[in-house]
C-alpha cells in the first residue's frame, strides 16, 4: 500500500474476506478506526462491516444497530445517496430486528431494503439485495402468518434468481 487510501481499501477487502469465513472478531479488528477515517464511502463500508459482524455473531445487537444507523445517516447525508449501500444497511437492520424478536420492525426494514434495491435495479450490484430482501421479507411474513404475501415475494425472488442466473441465492429461497 502506497497511500492511506490503499491501506483503507486493503483493510476493507480483508474484512470482506473474513466475513465469508465467519471470523467476526478479526473482521471488526480489520475495520476498527476506519469509521472515522477516509472517504465517506470507506467510513460507510467500515460501519456496515462492523455492524454486520456484530449482528451475525449476535454478540452486541445494540452496537450493531448503532453502527448501521450511523452508516445509514452517512449514506443519506450524501448529495447522491448510494441505493445499494442503503439497501444493504436496511437489510442488516431487518436481521437485527428479527434477532430481537420484533417481526414488525424486521418486515418494515426488509420492505425498505427491497424498495431501495429495486430503485437501483439497473445496477448489477443491487440484484443480490433485491433477491435477499424478497427472501427475508417472505420468511418473516410467513412467521407472521401472512402466507399469501410471503408466497408472492418468494415467487418474485425465485424469478429474479432464475432470470438473472444467481443459483447461489436459490437455496435460501427454496429453503424459505
Amino acid at each position: 500500500a502506497r497511500t492511506s487510501g490503499d491501506i483503507h481499501r486493503a483493510r476493507l477487502n480483508l474484512a470482506h474476506a473474513l466475513a465469508a469465513q465467519g471470523r467476526y472478531a478479526e473482521m471488526i479488528e480489520a475495520v476498527r478506526g476506519l469509521e472515522h477515517e477516509g472517504s465517506p464511502a470507506e467510513r460507510i463500508a467500515a460501519l456496515f462491516l462492523w455492524g454486520t459482524a456484530l449482528s451475525l455473531e449476535g454478540s452486541d445487537l445494540v452496537g450493531a444497530k448503532l453502527r448501521l444507523r450511523e452508516a445509514e445517516r452517512l449514506i443519506l447525508a450524501q448529495s447522491a445517496p448510494d441505493p445499494v449501500a442503503l439497501a444493504k444497511v436496511r437489510f442488516e437492520l431487518g436481521g437485527i430486528a428479527a434477532q430481537q424478536g420484533d417481526l414488525s420492525a424486521a418486515i418494515t426494514a426488509y420492505r425498505e431494503a427491497l424498495a431501495v434495491a429495486d430503485s437501483a435495479s439497473a445496477d448489477p450490484a443491487a440484484l443480490t439485495w433485491r433477491i435477499l430482501a424478497r427472501n427475508n421479507l417472505a420468511y418473516h411474513l410467513h412467521l407472521q402468518g401472512n402466507l399469501d404475501e410471503a408466497e408472492r415475494w418468494l415467487a418474485e425472488g425465485l424469478h429474479l434468481a432464475q432470470t438473472y442466473g444467481t443459483p447461489g441465492l436459490q437455496p435460501y429461497l427454496l429453503s424459505t
